[in-house]
């Protein structure tokens, strides 16, 4: 048996690498087992807080002024994510579940396919804004937010360094955020139980309630 925590410790580890990963592979198993769907939305939930942290720093290697308009917003929204996985999870933190296996997401293929995919989006950032301007960046954006927020994210704090608005850049990275996670939704309700979903529905509406509303508050007193 694996204790639970190591089911959630995986959610973590998954969650430095690909949310999206993870999303999909614990939903497919809440499916096969459904009596581990809350389980399996905890992970969910933790690699996904985990990203929002991961984007945090991200911009806050990558560009310091745009660091400053959205680190509260992000840590805001992680707090908030993590309350809810402790109320999941407080009385579940010692029990056992039946071993899982699961492909190791840092294999060479899965390296090769994520560097494909940084490179298309920082082309394609390069390329929206110089034929399409401001939307053609935000177009992108949303494009790039289906399956990543790391490359789209770097890319555009970037070049908010080199000529394009922070404004848009910071705007880029919300809708790159917002979009990966209804995205993250759908494959969670196509592939996994109805449980798992449900669970990773309201952390989802608690993140995207907090992250845009507290950057709205924040613009507004500015």
């Amino acid at each position: 048996a694996l204790p639970i925590w190591g089911l959630y410790l995986a959610g973590i580890i998954g969650g430095l690498a690909s949310s999206t990963a993870v999303t999909i592979t614990f939903s497919q198993k809440s499916k096969i087992n459904p009596s581990l769907s809350k389980h399996t939305a905890i992970a969910i939930n933790l690699a996904n807080a985990i990203m929002l942290i991961r984007v945090f720093v991200w911009v806050a290697i990558f560009n310091i002024n745009i660091m400053k308009s959205l680190a509260l917003p992000f840590i805001i929204s992680a707090f908030i994510g993590f309350g809810y996985i402790y109320i999941l999870a407080k009385d579940n933190i010692y029990k056992s579940v039946e071993k899982m296996e699961f492909k190791n997401p840092l294999e060479l293929w899965e390296s090769f396919k994520y560097g494909i995919i940084f490179g298309l989006i920082f082309a394609g950032v390069k390329v929206g804004h110089e034929y399409f301007g401001d939307s053609g960046t935000l177009i992108v954006s949303f494009i790039a937010g289906i399956t990543d927020v790391d490359a789209i994210t770097i890319s555009l704090s970037k070049y908010a360094l080199n000529g394009l608005d922070e404004n848009i850049a910071i705007w880029g990275i919300l809708i790159a955020t917002f979009t990966n996670q209804f995205a993250k939704l759908s494959y969670s309700y196509f592939v996994g139980s109805k449980e798992n979903f449900k669970y990773f529905a309201i952390f989802n509406l608690l993140i995207i309630l907090t992250l845009g509303g507290s950057y709205a508050i924040l613009q507004s007193f500015r």
